[in-house]
Protein backbone atom coordinates (compact mmCIF):
# COMPACT_ATOMS: atom_id res chain seq x y z
CA UNK A 1 0.00 0.00 0.00
CA UNK A 2 1.27 3.47 -0.78
CA UNK A 3 -0.06 6.97 -0.35
CA UNK A 4 -0.01 9.57 -3.09
CA UNK A 5 -1.74 12.80 -3.91
CA UNK A 6 -4.52 12.30 -6.44
CA UNK A 7 -3.04 15.15 -8.43
CA UNK A 8 0.27 13.35 -9.04
CA UNK A 9 -0.72 10.12 -10.77
CA UNK A 10 0.27 11.03 -14.31
CA UNK A 11 3.78 9.61 -14.33
CA UNK A 12 6.00 7.38 -12.24
CA UNK A 13 8.41 10.30 -11.82
CA UNK A 14 5.66 12.44 -10.28
CA UNK A 15 4.60 9.61 -7.97
CA UNK A 16 8.20 9.23 -6.80
CA UNK A 17 8.43 12.97 -6.20
CA UNK A 18 5.31 12.83 -4.03
CA UNK A 19 6.81 10.10 -1.89
CA UNK A 20 10.14 11.91 -1.56
CA UNK A 21 8.97 14.30 1.18
CA UNK A 22 12.53 15.41 2.07
CA UNK A 23 13.45 16.08 -1.57
CA UNK A 24 16.59 13.96 -1.51
CA UNK A 25 17.81 11.45 -4.04
CA UNK A 26 17.36 7.70 -3.38
CA UNK A 27 21.13 7.41 -2.95
CA UNK A 28 21.06 10.06 -0.21
CA UNK A 29 18.00 8.48 1.37
CA UNK A 30 19.76 5.12 1.70
CA UNK A 31 22.81 6.49 3.53
CA UNK A 32 23.44 4.44 6.66
CA UNK A 33 24.08 5.83 10.16
CA UNK A 34 27.72 4.78 9.83
CA UNK A 35 28.26 6.86 6.74
CA UNK A 36 26.22 9.73 8.22
CA UNK A 37 29.26 10.71 10.26
CA UNK A 38 30.51 12.51 7.17
CA UNK A 39 27.39 14.70 7.34
CA UNK A 40 26.69 15.08 3.59
CA UNK A 41 25.38 18.56 2.99
CA UNK A 42 22.16 17.78 1.08
CA UNK A 43 21.02 15.05 3.49
CA UNK A 44 21.93 17.01 6.60
CA UNK A 45 20.12 20.09 5.34
CA UNK A 46 17.09 17.97 4.52
CA UNK A 47 17.00 16.52 8.03
CA UNK A 48 17.61 19.79 9.78
CA UNK A 49 15.13 22.07 8.08
CA UNK A 50 11.74 22.49 9.70
CA UNK A 51 9.63 22.73 6.56
CA UNK A 52 6.07 21.70 6.00
CA UNK A 53 6.53 19.48 2.99
CA UNK A 54 4.43 16.64 4.26
CA UNK A 55 1.39 14.82 2.83
CA UNK A 56 -1.81 16.90 2.96
CA UNK A 57 -3.58 16.57 6.28
CA UNK A 58 -7.06 16.41 4.67
CA UNK A 59 -7.89 12.81 3.86
CA UNK A 60 -10.16 13.89 1.00
CA UNK A 61 -7.09 15.02 -0.91
CA UNK A 62 -5.54 11.55 -0.73
CA UNK A 63 -6.29 8.36 -2.64
CA UNK A 64 -5.40 4.90 -1.32
CA UNK A 65 -4.27 2.28 -3.82
CA UNK A 66 -4.20 -1.40 -2.92
CA UNK A 67 -3.27 -2.65 -6.37
CA UNK A 68 -0.09 -4.69 -6.69
CA UNK A 69 2.71 -2.11 -7.05
CA UNK A 70 5.50 -2.36 -9.57
CA UNK A 71 8.96 -3.37 -8.34
CA UNK A 72 10.22 0.18 -8.95
CA UNK A 73 7.42 1.91 -7.05
CA UNK A 74 7.61 -0.64 -4.23
CA UNK A 75 11.33 0.07 -3.78
CA UNK A 76 10.75 3.81 -3.78
CA UNK A 77 8.02 3.45 -1.19
CA UNK A 78 10.20 1.34 1.09
CA UNK A 79 13.00 3.88 0.79
CA UNK A 80 10.67 6.74 1.71
CA UNK A 81 9.40 4.83 4.75
CA UNK A 82 12.95 3.98 5.82
CA UNK A 83 13.91 7.65 5.62
CA UNK A 84 10.85 8.62 7.65
CA UNK A 85 11.60 6.26 10.54
CA UNK A 86 15.40 6.29 10.51
CA UNK A 87 15.94 10.06 10.13
CA UNK A 88 15.68 10.71 13.92
CA UNK A 89 18.44 8.14 14.49
CA UNK A 90 20.61 9.88 11.90
CA UNK A 91 19.96 13.22 13.59
CA UNK A 92 21.28 11.86 16.90
CA UNK A 93 24.25 10.27 15.14
CA UNK A 94 25.08 13.51 13.39
CA UNK A 95 24.76 15.52 16.63
CA UNK A 96 27.30 13.30 18.39
CA UNK A 97 29.61 13.33 15.36
CA UNK A 98 29.51 17.14 15.31
CA UNK A 99 30.20 17.24 19.06
CA UNK A 100 33.20 14.97 18.59
CA UNK A 101 34.62 17.36 15.99
CA UNK A 102 33.81 20.29 18.31
CA UNK A 103 35.86 18.76 21.13
CA UNK A 104 38.84 18.28 18.80
CA UNK A 105 38.56 21.87 17.57
CA UNK A 106 38.36 23.18 21.15
CA UNK A 107 41.52 21.37 22.16
CA UNK A 108 43.43 22.88 19.24
CA UNK A 109 41.96 26.34 19.88
CA UNK A 110 42.66 26.35 23.62
CA UNK A 111 46.43 26.41 23.17
CA UNK A 112 46.19 29.54 21.03
CA UNK A 113 43.40 31.26 22.97
CA UNK A 114 45.37 31.07 26.21
CA UNK A 115 48.01 33.37 24.71
CA UNK A 116 45.73 36.42 24.72
CA UNK A 117 45.21 39.20 27.23
CA UNK A 118 42.03 41.27 27.12
CA UNK A 119 39.80 43.75 28.93
CA UNK A 120 36.62 42.61 30.67
CA UNK A 121 33.71 44.87 31.54
CA UNK A 122 31.42 43.52 34.27
CA UNK A 123 27.98 44.99 34.93
CA UNK A 124 25.67 43.71 37.65
CA UNK A 125 21.93 44.31 37.87
CA UNK A 126 19.11 43.63 40.29
CA UNK A 127 15.39 43.75 39.50
CA UNK A 128 12.57 45.59 41.29
CA UNK A 129 9.11 44.15 41.93
CA UNK A 130 7.98 45.17 38.44
CA UNK A 131 10.89 43.30 36.86
CA UNK A 132 12.82 46.44 35.86
CA UNK A 133 16.64 46.12 36.00
CA UNK A 134 18.83 48.49 38.00
CA UNK A 135 22.60 48.54 37.58
CA UNK A 136 24.36 48.12 40.91
CA UNK A 137 28.01 47.75 39.88
CA UNK A 138 30.32 48.29 36.91
CA UNK A 139 33.93 47.16 37.03
CA UNK A 140 36.70 46.98 34.45
CA UNK A 141 39.44 44.37 34.70
CA UNK A 142 42.53 43.70 32.64
CA UNK A 143 43.00 39.96 32.20
CA UNK A 144 46.76 39.47 32.15
CA UNK A 145 49.27 36.74 32.96
CA UNK A 146 50.97 36.42 36.34
CA UNK A 147 53.43 33.55 36.58
CA UNK A 148 51.93 31.99 33.45
CA UNK A 149 48.35 32.02 34.73
CA UNK A 150 45.52 34.43 34.09
CA UNK A 151 45.08 37.21 36.60
CA UNK A 152 42.23 39.71 36.93
CA UNK A 153 43.57 43.18 37.58
CA UNK A 154 40.97 45.77 38.57
CA UNK A 155 41.59 49.05 36.69
CA UNK A 156 38.32 51.02 36.89
CA UNK A 157 34.98 51.37 38.67
CA UNK A 158 31.85 52.86 37.08
CA UNK A 159 33.92 53.91 34.08
CA UNK A 160 36.38 55.93 36.17
CA UNK A 161 40.05 55.05 36.90
CA UNK A 162 40.87 53.85 40.41
CA UNK A 163 42.07 56.31 43.01
CA UNK A 164 45.80 56.27 43.77
CA UNK A 165 45.13 54.55 47.07
CA UNK A 166 43.13 51.75 45.41
CA UNK A 167 45.68 51.44 42.60
CA UNK A 168 48.40 50.88 45.18
CA UNK A 169 46.27 48.22 46.86
CA UNK A 170 45.67 46.43 43.54
CA UNK A 171 49.40 46.49 42.69
CA UNK A 172 50.29 45.09 46.10
CA UNK A 173 47.81 42.24 45.74
CA UNK A 174 49.18 41.41 42.29
CA UNK A 175 52.77 41.27 43.55
CA UNK A 176 51.70 39.06 46.44
CA UNK A 177 49.99 36.73 44.00
CA UNK A 178 53.13 36.60 41.85
CA UNK A 179 55.27 35.77 44.87
CA UNK A 180 52.89 33.05 45.99
CA UNK A 181 52.72 31.46 42.54
CA UNK A 182 56.52 31.41 42.33
CA UNK A 183 56.85 29.36 45.50
CA UNK A 184 53.78 27.13 45.30
CA UNK A 185 52.69 24.62 42.72
CA UNK A 186 49.39 25.56 41.22
CA UNK A 187 46.69 23.69 39.37
CA UNK A 188 45.00 25.11 36.34
CA UNK A 189 41.34 25.93 36.93
CA UNK A 190 39.05 23.04 36.03
CA UNK A 191 37.15 23.55 32.80
CA UNK A 192 33.42 24.18 32.82
CA UNK A 193 33.27 25.99 36.17
CA UNK A 194 31.97 29.55 36.05
CA UNK A 195 32.48 31.60 39.21
CA UNK A 196 30.70 34.81 40.10
CA UNK A 197 31.02 36.30 43.56
CA UNK A 198 30.29 33.64 46.15
CA UNK A 199 28.59 31.29 43.69
CA UNK A 200 30.00 28.94 41.07
CA UNK A 201 28.29 26.89 38.39
CA UNK A 202 29.73 23.55 37.26
CA UNK A 203 28.64 23.30 33.63
CA UNK A 204 30.81 20.35 32.72
CA UNK A 205 32.78 20.01 29.49
CA UNK A 206 31.75 19.47 25.88
CA UNK A 207 33.47 16.10 26.08
CA UNK A 208 30.81 14.90 28.54
CA UNK A 209 27.85 15.65 26.28
CA UNK A 210 27.77 12.27 24.43
CA UNK A 211 28.00 10.29 27.70
CA UNK A 212 25.69 12.31 29.96
CA UNK A 213 23.20 13.86 27.54
CA UNK A 214 20.81 12.92 24.76
CA UNK A 215 21.84 15.16 21.86
CA UNK A 216 19.66 16.17 18.94
CA UNK A 217 20.46 18.06 15.77
CA UNK A 218 17.67 20.65 15.80
CA UNK A 219 18.45 22.53 12.59
CA UNK A 220 20.60 25.24 11.05
CA UNK A 221 20.75 28.99 11.70
CA UNK A 222 22.97 31.99 11.03
CA UNK A 223 24.52 33.72 14.05
CA UNK A 224 26.48 36.95 13.46
CA UNK A 225 27.27 35.83 9.93
CA UNK A 226 28.29 32.29 10.93
CA UNK A 227 26.31 29.40 9.44
CA UNK A 228 25.80 27.04 12.36
CA UNK A 229 24.28 23.75 13.38
CA UNK A 230 21.95 23.91 16.36
CA UNK A 231 22.29 21.05 18.84
CA UNK A 232 19.92 20.57 21.76
CA UNK A 233 21.10 18.46 24.71
CA UNK A 234 18.98 17.16 27.55
CA UNK A 235 20.12 15.02 30.52
CA UNK A 236 20.26 11.39 29.42
CA UNK A 237 17.05 9.58 30.26
CA UNK A 238 17.51 7.11 33.11
CA UNK A 239 21.08 8.19 33.94
CA UNK A 240 21.70 8.55 37.67
CA UNK A 241 24.44 11.04 38.67
CA UNK A 242 27.55 9.17 39.83
CA UNK A 243 28.90 12.06 41.93
CA UNK A 244 28.34 15.70 42.88
CA UNK A 245 29.97 16.89 39.67
CA UNK A 246 27.53 14.95 37.48
CA UNK A 247 24.62 16.07 39.65
CA UNK A 248 25.57 19.69 38.98
CA UNK A 249 26.17 19.15 35.25
CA UNK A 250 22.87 17.30 34.79
CA UNK A 251 20.90 20.14 36.35
CA UNK A 252 21.17 22.02 33.03
CA UNK A 253 19.58 21.71 29.62
CA UNK A 254 22.02 22.83 26.92
CA UNK A 255 21.80 24.35 23.47
CA UNK A 256 24.81 24.82 21.22
CA UNK A 257 25.37 26.72 18.00
CA UNK A 258 28.36 25.15 16.18
CA UNK A 259 30.13 26.75 13.21
CA UNK A 260 29.70 24.45 10.21
CA UNK A 261 33.10 25.30 8.74
CA UNK A 262 35.41 25.23 11.76
CA UNK A 263 33.36 23.17 14.25
CA UNK A 264 33.80 25.94 16.83
CA UNK A 265 31.18 26.92 19.38
CA UNK A 266 29.65 30.26 18.37
CA UNK A 267 27.06 30.33 21.14
CA UNK A 268 26.04 28.15 24.08
CA UNK A 269 23.03 28.47 26.33
CA UNK A 270 22.67 26.60 29.62
CA UNK A 271 19.23 26.56 31.24
CA UNK A 272 18.77 25.41 34.83
CA UNK A 273 16.04 22.76 34.98
CA UNK A 274 16.30 22.05 38.70
CA UNK A 275 17.75 23.86 41.69
CA UNK A 276 21.45 23.33 42.28
CA UNK A 277 22.30 26.10 44.72
CA UNK A 278 23.14 28.60 41.98
CA UNK A 279 19.71 29.87 41.01
CA UNK A 280 16.10 28.95 40.43
CA UNK A 281 14.70 26.93 37.56
CA UNK A 282 14.83 28.79 34.27
CA UNK A 283 18.03 30.65 35.15
CA UNK A 284 20.34 30.86 32.13
CA UNK A 285 23.99 31.31 31.23
CA UNK A 286 24.67 32.39 27.65
CA UNK A 287 28.15 32.44 26.08
CA UNK A 288 29.11 34.00 22.75
CA UNK A 289 32.38 33.30 20.94
CA UNK A 290 34.05 35.15 18.07
CA UNK A 291 37.24 34.49 16.15
CA UNK A 292 39.91 37.09 16.96
CA UNK A 293 42.39 38.15 14.28
CA UNK A 294 41.58 34.97 12.33
CA UNK A 295 43.62 33.20 14.98
CA UNK A 296 41.66 32.05 18.02
CA UNK A 297 38.03 31.74 19.11
CA UNK A 298 37.44 33.72 22.30
CA UNK A 299 34.46 34.26 24.57
CA UNK A 300 33.35 37.83 23.82
CA UNK A 301 30.29 37.93 26.06
CA UNK A 302 28.70 36.03 28.90
CA UNK A 303 25.28 36.84 30.34
CA UNK A 304 23.98 35.28 33.55
CA UNK A 305 20.26 35.60 34.33
CA UNK A 306 19.20 34.21 37.70
CA UNK A 307 16.02 33.87 39.67
CA UNK A 308 15.84 33.04 43.36
CA UNK A 309 16.04 29.31 44.16
CA UNK A 310 12.73 29.58 46.01
CA UNK A 311 10.85 30.67 42.86
CA UNK A 312 8.74 27.92 41.23
CA UNK A 313 8.74 29.73 37.88
CA UNK A 314 11.45 31.94 36.45
CA UNK A 315 11.32 35.49 37.77
CA UNK A 316 14.44 37.61 37.15
CA UNK A 317 16.23 38.54 40.36
CA UNK A 318 19.79 39.30 39.22
CA UNK A 319 21.78 39.59 36.02
CA UNK A 320 25.50 39.84 35.36
CA UNK A 321 26.87 40.85 31.97
CA UNK A 322 30.48 40.29 30.94
CA UNK A 323 31.86 41.91 27.77
CA UNK A 324 35.39 41.06 26.59
CA UNK A 325 37.37 43.27 24.19
CA UNK A 326 40.84 44.58 23.27
CA UNK A 327 42.30 41.12 22.78
CA UNK A 328 46.06 41.11 22.36
CA UNK A 329 48.35 38.18 21.80
CA UNK A 330 50.96 37.93 24.53
CA UNK A 331 54.01 35.84 25.37
CA UNK A 332 52.76 33.77 28.31
CA UNK A 333 56.34 33.09 29.34
CA UNK A 334 56.60 36.76 30.32
CA UNK A 335 55.54 37.07 33.92
CA UNK A 336 54.94 39.68 36.58
CA UNK A 337 57.76 39.32 39.10
CA UNK A 338 57.56 39.60 42.84
CA UNK A 339 59.74 42.68 42.71
CA UNK A 340 57.47 44.52 40.29
CA UNK A 341 57.64 44.48 36.52
CA UNK A 342 57.99 41.77 33.90
CA UNK A 343 60.68 39.39 32.84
Amino acid sequence: MRWASSASLATGEERNAALNIWKVTPAEAMLTPASSRTSPGPRLAAMARKDSRRFPATSAALTVFSIAPSAESYTDGVRALMLLFVAPLWAAEDANAILSRLVQAQEANRKVAEQYTYVRETRRFTFDKEGRPRQTAWETHEIIFVEGLEYEKLVARDGEPLSRKEQAKVEKEMQETAAYRRTHSHLLPSGGVVSGGRNSADLGSMRELPTLFDNRLAGEETVRGHKVWVIESTPMAGHMPANEHEEQVLSYRKKLWVDETEYAAVRAEYTLIRENGVGGRGSTLTFDWEKIDQDAWQVVSLTLNFSKPSEKVFKPAARTEYEMSKFQKFDVQSTVTAGGGEE
